[in-house]
């Protein structure tokens, strides 16, 4: 068992609820037990520290790419901390900034600007989906 994370595309739903089509549902990313992104979902997103389906913006893409991009140019526990903090768990995995940390880091502006790049915002949105 652990922080198990997920990032899917599919197209915007066609009504005002927000209904999930899971079978139509591109996988585009997965990470485990790195819980700094998941505490970021949860501050910024939603609010909500639970395993639903939270729909992510563009402009949540891009906040979350100068987050990460600011806490890698000011490589410090301290920087880390204050801007994209590690969340302690039972399930969730090491709270250390270490290079593992700042490897997710940079990996996740890696993702996040082709997925900017890449989806149409005018017919598709992402999901983050957590699972412990």
């Amino acid at each position: 068992m652990g922080l198990d994370m997920y990032l899917y595309r599919g197209e915007i739903p066609k009504t005002n609820k927000m209904i999930i089509d899971e079978e139509n549902l591109e996988e585009v990313s997965y990470w485990r037990k790195c819980n700094q992104l998941h505490t970021w979902f949860t501050i910024n997103v939603d609010g909500v520290d639970n395993c639903t389906y939270s729909s992510v913006t563009l402009n949540h893409c891009i906040q979350l790419v100068d987050t990460c991009k600011l806490v890698l140019t000011n490589r410090s526990t301290e920087y880390s901390q204050e801007h994209l903090p590690t969340s302690p768990g039972f399930f969730y995995g090491d709270t250390s900034y270490d290079d593992y940390y700042y490897d997710v880091v940079e990996d996740t502006i890696n993702l996040f600007e082709t997925m900017i790049m890449q989806t149409n915002w005018d017919t598709e949105m992402l999901w983050y989906h957590p699972w412990w």
